[in-house]
């Protein structure tokens, strides 16, 4: 008799199949590695109607006790606010490393709409990075960031920010449109993904199936561009 998979073999299964691709593609050489870039985005989840004490609970890592069984089944508590360009966003953030030159997603990482760009993307890094360059936009340019991919023997590439009262010069302006021009190839990937995919949105509840649709939604990114790739 052929049994269900629970969510978690199905969880393993997906990361297992991922991996097994990205394996497979650097051993037939489509992988070169030269270099990599990480950016994240955000993916929307339905805004939940708490209350106010409810989002107090949650906030202070308690579920209400209020909620029956049914009701916590339903609910989103790991799922949260962020802002970006002036706009209030619920959800998730997926962040992705992509090799620089083929455009493939090699490692993905699901967090909370709030966990900063900054903070998210260690897990993304791997023994094959070491030594290569690796392209961030300013939203990585911290000295913590940058001592994170130095002691893993990376070579930092990250778009400069200008401040209140500094802005960048002359030396830092072309230097950012220089890098931008290998950087901006992951928007190229977020885009592909909304066009034929539609929108990122998790309708599931809980950020371990959030992980889960990402990474199957990455992955049939690669898939397609694999194939467009092959030929």
């Amino acid at each position: 008799m052929i049994r269900p998979l629970s969510f978690t073999s199905l969880d393993n299964a997906i990361e297992i199949l991922f991996e097994a691709l990205i394996a497979s593609l650097r051993k037939q050489g489509v992988i070169i590695n030269k270099g990599s870039i990480i950016d994240a985005t955000i993916v929307k989840a339905p805004i939940q109607r708490n209350k106010r004490s409810e989002n107090d609970d949650i906030k202070n890592g308690n579920i209400p006790t209020a909620w029956s069984n049914k009701k916590k089944s339903h609910k989103d508590i790991d799922a949260n606010w962020t802002a970006k360009h002036g706009k209030q966003y619920f959800g998730y953030k997926n962040h992705v490393k992509m090799d620089k030159k083929t455009k493939i997603i090699t490692k993905t990482f699901t967090t909370e709409a709030s966990t900063s760009d900054s903070k998210g993307f260690a897990p993304l890094l791997e023994d094959d990075d070491i030594g290569k360059t690796m392209h961030m936009d300013s939203g990585y340019v911290y000295d913590a960031v940058k001592a994170v991919l130095l002691a893993g023997g990376v070579k930092p590439r990250i778009q400069s920010r200008g401040v209140r009262n500094k802005p960048l010069d002359e030396a830092q302006m072309k230097r950012n449109h220089k890098l931008s021009s290998i950087r901006c190839r992951v928007e190229h990937a977020f885009g592909s993904m909304s066009t034929c995919f539609g929108p990122a949105i998790i309708r599931t509840i809980g950020i371990e199936r959030a992980r889960v649709k990402n990474v199957m939604r990455t992955l049939t990114y690669n898939i397609k561009r694999v194939s467009y790739l092959m030929g």
